[in-house]
Parts: structure tokens; sequence; C-alpha cells
């Protein structure tokens, strides 16, 4: 494609779906082409150029991984120890969890820890610490090493204990370790740096289709290696990207990046993921691999994944989070059989041939942000939504059934516009399934 069908691409799928801002990158042919459409902040009259920063929220948790590999490589961190080694005050309600967790768990999101809550705990430094000590009551989604869980706090913890270890802040070690010898000169997480960058605000759209900027702007430290702080531009994310393709490209060692993109743990068939890593996940479509990351938060969304056998790579930013994930889904769809010859799977369809087992999905599941309530009549599958947070809303929705154990939500704001499946995974003494996945989220049964 030439880059003038690209631009059209984008420019006409950022309208299409209300899109205020975007940009898309990719890396053909060895060459990075970026793009840019809209504007980065509707009330100024800023538009979106290549080079504007956008947070790009969970896909941050591929760089704190990479940061924790380098202080392996040293010596400092051990992905099979047990992180109460660098974090005295870790503490979970199992205490033989609390002493068998390792970073490998952490990284892989097989370490059991629920999501967790989006507290903030100041702006200091130590807001990080101050979230990790409030969660020691939170109970575990599943023990340590037994089950696949998406975990916010995870990360959180992975990335304090780098900073116990090294005496550094998040922000400094991430700099020191991955943006500045990688040459991101456009990635950004404090917000004092933010100033000397062209910068995107978050959009939502009302129902009338007017465009507004979120409020208030948050990049507080937190959940910084989590994805709360970190912005950058499609451009950059390409460059992250070679990182992998390059073997490290002396940021990290190879055997690191093998070590990151060797599958730690099997994902339920939620459609976005087959396999963990250390950091990155992966995907299969029809025979081609793909590993990355995609990432939402107030204020933008993004999707990075790279092709190893096509040396290829695809970027996408949107400050409109809710439609990051469609905009993404609606550029691939063209670009990736268009430049590399890959086939997007599509996206699935329910299926009438699928018996409902009843008695296995039916119950209450909880985790720290939402709480799912699954009722079946007449073969019909029913789950009430309600939650704590905006990024899980409360509604209700049918479950059509596509594969065994397997549903589609009927309304797409279950998922936050995610296109995510929901899956029914584990077996307890009364045949009934243990855990319920909203795509990437994992909630407990507890009745």
């Amino acid at each position: 494609m030439e880059d003038r069908d690209i631009q059209t691409l984008l420019d006409e799928s950022a309208k299409k779906l209300g899109v205020v801002g975007a940009q898309v990158a990719v890396l053909h042919n060895g060459v990075v082409r970026a793009f840019a459409t809209g504007s980065a902040n509707v009330e100024l009259g800023i538009p979106m150029t290549t080079d504007t920063l956008v947070q790009i929220g969970s896909t941050t948790k591929v760089y704190t991984a990479l940061m924790v590999m380098s202080l392996v490589e040293e010596g400092k961190l051990d992905l099979d120890e047990p992180v109460l080694s660098y974090i005295p005050y870790f503490r979970t309600p199992d205490a033989e969890a609390t002493r068998s967790m390792t970073l490998r768990h952490l990284l892989s999101m097989s370490a059991g820890l629920d999501n967790g809550p989006y507290d903030k705990h100041g702006r200091e430094q130590i807001a990080t610490e101050r979230y990790i000590r409030s969660i020691a009551d939170l109970p575990l989604i599943f023990s340590p090493g037994q089950g696949y869980g998406y975990s916010n706090l995870a990360t959180c913890v992975a990335g304090e204990a780098a900073v116990q270890v090294t005496g550094r802040t998040w922000d400094d070690l991430l700099r020191e370790r991955v943006l500045e010898p990688a040459g991101l000169k456009r990635s950004v997480t404090l917000p004092e740096n933010l100033v000397f960058h062209r910068v995107s605000v978050g959009h939502a759209v009302e129902e009338d289709g007017t465009p507004r900027v979120t409020r208030p702007w948050d990049c507080t430290p937190t959940q910084a290696a989590a994805g709360e702080t970190l912005c950058t531009s499609a451009a950059d994310l390409i460059a992250f990207a070679q990182i992998f393709l390059n073997k490290g490209a002396g940021v990290v060692s190879p055997e690191s990046i093998t070590t990151m993109t060797t599958p730690q743990v099997t994902v339920p068939d939620t459609i976005l993921a087959d396999t963990w890593g250390v950091g990155p996940y992966s995907k299969n479509w029809n025979g081609t691999e793909l590993w990355g990351h995609t990432g939402t938060n107030e204020g933008g969304s993004s999707s990075l994944f790279w092709i190893p056998a096509k040396g290829a790579a695809f970027a996408t930013l949107s400050n409109v989070p809710e439609q990051g994930y469609p905009l993404a889904h609606e550029l691939g769809k063209v670009l990736y059989p268009a430049l590399w010859g890959v086939d997007c799977v599509p996206p699935p369809a329910p299926s009438a041939e699928v018996r409902v087992d009843a008695h296995r999905v039916s119950g209450v599941y909880e985790e720290y942000n939402a709480r799912y309530e699954v009722t079946v009549e007449d073969g019909t599958v029913m789950l009430r939504a309600s939650s704590k947070e905006p990024f899980t809303p409360s509604l209700d929705t049918r479950l059509l059934p596509w594969k065994t154990d397997r549903f589609l939500a009927d309304k797409a704001a279950l998922t936050g516009n995610r296109g995510w499946g929901v899956s029914f995974v584990g077996s307890d003494d009364e045949s009934r399934a243990t855990h319920l996945v909203n795509g990437f989220f994992c909630a407990r049964r507890v009745r």
C-alpha cells in the first residue's frame, strides 16, 4: 500500500468510529511508516501529529517486564525467586502463596493476584508501596501457577521488586534501562517531562457525536508499572517492538527475549490471546505467530504487535479510549493482509449447536472490580455485571454460546468494546466452573 492509501484508511476509520485523534505506524520491509489523523485536543484545536504523545495504558506492562529482565541479567533479580525476597512487606491472605509467588508468576499473569483496585495513593514515589500494602487482605483468584488471571496489581508488584533491589524509582529504571538505550525519545512517564512534547488528552464522545475532553488528566505513579503514566507515539511503539525483533537490540540479551516470548501459561479461549509469556502475550493467526500487548486508560488506548517471521510490527493509538480496540481491528483487517500477507482471524459467531450446561456455568463470580451473576432459563444464559470501575460497566446481557463453555456477550459494552469472549474454566467437586474469564479478567466463583 502507498502512504496515501494508509492515510486515507486511517482518516476514514477514525471518522467511522468517532475517534477524535489517532495514529498508526507499521514496520514494513525494514522501514517505519507513521500516520496521524484528527485532533489531540478538541478544546484547543491542536492537531494530532505523528510525534504527539498518547497514554498507552497496559502496553506499558511489556516495558516493565523488559526492564525487569535487564536486572535479571545482572543477577539483581531472579524470575523464580519468591517476590517476598525482594519486597519484605509483600503480603496476601494466603501465607503459602505469599511465600511461593515469583516474578515469573507475576509477569506471566499466573500469580493468582486479583486485578486489584484502581485506587490512588498520592503523587509521591512511595504511592506504589502504599498500594501494595493496601491489598494484603485482598483474596487471591487462584493459587500461584494454577491458572491464568490478568492483573494490574501483579505488574505493579514486579515493578516494585526492581525498585526495592536498586533503590531507584520505576521512572528512572525504565528511562535508563529501556527508553534511552532503545532511542525512544518520544516516550515519557513523568508529567514534568511531558511539557516538552506535543501531548494528546483523552476524549469521550457524547450520544449526539460531540467530543469532549476527559478530566482530570491522570498521570499519577501508583500503578505506573502497569500502565498509568507512559505516553508515547505509534512510531516509538514500533521502535520498542524492534527490540524484540532484533533479539534485544543492545537493551537486553537474545536469551532474555527468548525467555519473554516463551509461552508460560495458556489463556482461556476469549479471542484476543492464546498464551502469555513473560510480559507480552501471543496469538496465532492461521499459522502466523504474533506477540504484543494492548492497553487502555482514561487518556488513550494502544495496540502493539510484532510478527517475528515477517520482521514486521503494527501499532495504533486512539485518544477515545473506548474506540481503541475497534480502531485497531478496522485498520488491522486491511493492513495485515495487504502489507504482510497475514489474514486476521475473523470475529467468532454464536452457534446454535452448542449445548449449554446450566449447572456448570450458573452462579456468582467476583473479582475486586466486578461481580457477575449468571443464570440460565430455558437454555438462555443471562449475565448481570455490577462494577466499581468504568472499565467494566454495570449491565445485563445475554451470553450467546460460541463453543463449549465459551460465550459472546450480545452487548459489546461488557468488554469495553474490546471484542472479547467470556469463558468458564476449572471444575469444583460439583462439576461447576470455578472461574469466569471476561476477556482477560478472571473472577472466582463465590456462590
